[in-house]
């Protein structure tokens, strides 16, 4: 089951952003939600997930995610796992790595807020304005253009690691501060 966006068409309507095309607006909605958790590392609104994280031989394992409010489900590499949770963190007597070899703590957790912070709608509304505006372009092929002059006429395009490939994509900048905010330590192999 898909998450709800991080941002609703009201939140557009508020920034005066145009919602008349409906289909587009929800589907930019997905996308660029998907764009912010996937740079968070986490679900950022209140969502029950299965995540995957490495088991370590020490007792205790930090649970990944971000607000973390339950933990159900434990596996050690897909084998039910007794343990008890204190202070946010799972013990777990025989440690998470019970053997020589490296193993995979499946665990399902609820995480996340109930209202979304008001900086992460904002950066998705401005994802879903940067696509309604590509869309009314066409997708423009100029979308990597970086400068053009009229007088004995130039045109810039960005290239390589510069080039911005869809108004989805975040900048470096802001993928590095998502992922310091919200934590980027588990892999979400599902979503509730």
């Amino acid at each position: 089951m898909a998450l709800a966006p991080l941002a609703t068409t009201a939140d557009l309507t508020a920034r005066k952003i145009d919602t008349s095309e409906s289909a587009a607006v929800a589907v930019l909605l997905a996308s660029a939600s998907a764009a912010v958790r996937d740079a968070a590392g986490c679900s950022i609104s209140r969502a029950t997930v299965t995540v995957q994280t490495p088991g370590t031989p020490e007792q205790w394992l930090t649970v990944p995610g971000w607000a973390v409010t339950a933990v159900e489900d434990v596996l050690v590499d897909d084998v039910a796992a007794t343990f008890k949770t204190v202070g946010g963190r799972l013990w777990r007597a025989c440690g998470w790595q019970p053997g020589c070899e490296p193993t995979n703590v499946t665990m399902t957790i609820t995480e996340g807020v109930v209202d979304v912070p008001a900086d992460i709608i904002d950066l998705v509304c401005s994802l879903v304005a940067g696509g309604l505006s590509a869309l009314e372009d066409e997708y423009d092929p100029k979308r990597g253009m970086s400068y053009e002059r009229i007088d004995d006429y130039q045109y810039g395009m960005q290239t390589g690691d510069d080039e911005i490939v869809s108004p989805m994509e975040l900048p470096e900048r802001t993928k590095a501060s998502l992922a310091q905010r919200f934590g980027n330590s588990a892999f979400v192999t599902e979503g509730a």
